[in-house]
């Protein structure tokens, strides 16, 4: 019987507890609205995109030299290296193939099309 009621004191005790814990916190110790809040615009430690060095192709190559000599680390260097490669695929594209925009769609599309005798393009007739 003594057990029992021990039990229920303890219990009760812990419930008041807890309660009160919850109810005086914000007077304990008053939350900081300025350190809790996320920032609006992203810091520049963030990494860049792919589009991002597409559109800057000189500050790519400038971060993968970096990444080279082990002065830059991170996700850029692999977007950067990226970016490289896309954009020498895209001028070597542009060599092959010339000003044709045909043959461009043509070859971008993945199809290999036969072209009339008749057609402006020299490459694909």
């Amino acid at each position: 019987m003594l057990q029992g009621k021990t039990l229920i004191i303890v219990l009760v005790a812990l419930v008041i507890g807890f309660a009160g814990g919850f109810v005086l916190r914000p007077i304990i110790i008053p939350a900081q609205a300025d350190a809790n809040a996320a920032p609006i615009a992203p810091t520049s430690t963030d990494a860049r995109g792919t589009q991002y060095f597409l559109v800057h192709i000189d500050e790519a190559r400038q971060v993968v030299t970096g990444c080279r000599n082990g002065s830059v680390r991170g996700g850029e260097c692999t977007t950067a290296e990226e970016a490289i490669i896309k954009a020498d695929a895209q001028e070597r594209r542009k060599r092959f193939l010339g000003n044709c925009r045909l043959c461009a769609r043509i070859v971008l599309r993945g199809r290999i099309v036969r072209m009339r005798s008749g057609s402006s393009c020299s490459r694909l007739s």
